[in-house]
């Protein structure tokens, strides 16, 4: 009898021990849920950190790029800034000797300008008696085209009125080319005239 209590108290006391280590194991698993759903927010937090990093990382590879194309522009300027100061220097050289040859041309004008005045006014003279010869020219190619200019516009707006296809129609334009190959004929005049003065003068 004695013994049966001992191995009752002995399986409580086994069974409590197995309680608690329950409990401890179950609070042990809850710490290590904790630990892993930690560990992964930690996890997640890295791997978006990364991500910036890495985003960072071609972000810089871009602005490098840029610098560096930047560095070969501000080297192509500098090429081009040199060659343009060899432009300078050479046409500061040409300008020079534009200088020196304006200088001679200035001389030689100013000993033109002593005799310039009687040539002014002998050319004068010749343009007076040309623009009158342009003047009686003009009234002379103006009278003798006024006529026929004249009779094709009014033949012109005889055709206007005139029924298309009529005997008169065909009349009227018979008429009007008669009167072109008259006006035609004028200004081979005017032009033999022209070509005529033109030898002369020459």
């Amino acid at each position: 009898m004695g013994n049966n209590k001992r191995l009752i108290n002995l399986v409580r006391e086994r069974t409590h021990e197995l309680q608690a280590m329950n409990v401890a194991i179950t609070n042990q698993n809850q710490i290590l849920a904790e630990h892993e759903q930690n560990l992964a927010k930690q996890n997640e937090e890295i791997s978006q950190q990364h991500d910036i990093l890495t985003q960072q990382n071609i972000i810089l590879q871009e602005k490098r790029e840029e610098i560096e194309t930047q560095n070969e522009e501000l080297i192509q300027g500098q090429e081009e800034i040199s060659a343009q100061r060899d432009i300078v220097f050479a046409q500061n050289h040409k300008l020079e000797d534009a200088q020196a040859l304006i200088k001679t041309q200035s001389e030689k004008i100013q000993l033109r300008n002593e005799t310039l005045e009687e040539e002014v006014q002998s050319r004068t003279k010749e343009l007076v008696e040309y623009n009158q010869q342009l003047e009686q020219f003009a009234f002379i190619s103006a009278h003798n085209l006024r006529a026929p200019v004249a009779r094709i516009l009014g033949l012109g707006k005889i055709i206007e009125l005139t029924p298309k296809g009529s005997t008169d129609a065909t009349e009227v334009f018979e008429k009007m080319v008669i009167t072109a190959k008259e006006l035609d004929r004028v200004v081979h005049d005017l032009n033999m005239i022209l070509e005529i003065r033109k030898n002369h003068s020459a």
